[in-house]
Parts: structure tokens; sequence; C-alpha cells
């Protein structure tokens, strides 16, 4: 067979039904979802990696302030 010999219909390229509109539209969600709790989890991530630079600065201030 050719790919010429094929006949598509119309109704065969039309949209998808409403039922098909709701299950896109509930994974639109859950992929929003699973996009702003990545977010919230980088963002705490960074947070924690910051304070862990702050307290390891602090503590080689204190070092050095010890062997002086």
């Amino acid at each position: 067979m050719d790919r010429n010999s094929f006949n598509i219909s119309s109704d065969a390229l039309a949209k998808p039904e409403t039922s098909s509109n709701k299950g896109r539209e509930v994974m639109a969600h859950r992929t929003d979802e699973v996009d702003e709790n990545a977010e919230a989890f980088i963002k705490k991530f960074r947070q924690r990696l910051q304070i862990e630079r702050l307290e390891s600065i602090e503590n080689y201030k204190q070092m050095l302030a010890r062997g002086t």
C-alpha cells in the first residue's frame, strides 16, 4: 500500500469530544500543581543552602577569632 491510498474523513480530523477536553484540563491542572510544588521545593532548597552558607561563614569567622 502506498501513502496516497488512505482516505481520511473530515470527522476523523475534528476536535476531540468534550470529555477529552475535560481530561486535558485535569492534566493541565495537575501539571500546574506539579510545577508549583517543584518551584516551592526549589525555593526552600535554595533558602536552606543560603542559611547553611551563612552558618558556615559564621563558623569560619569564629574559628579564626579563637585562633588569634
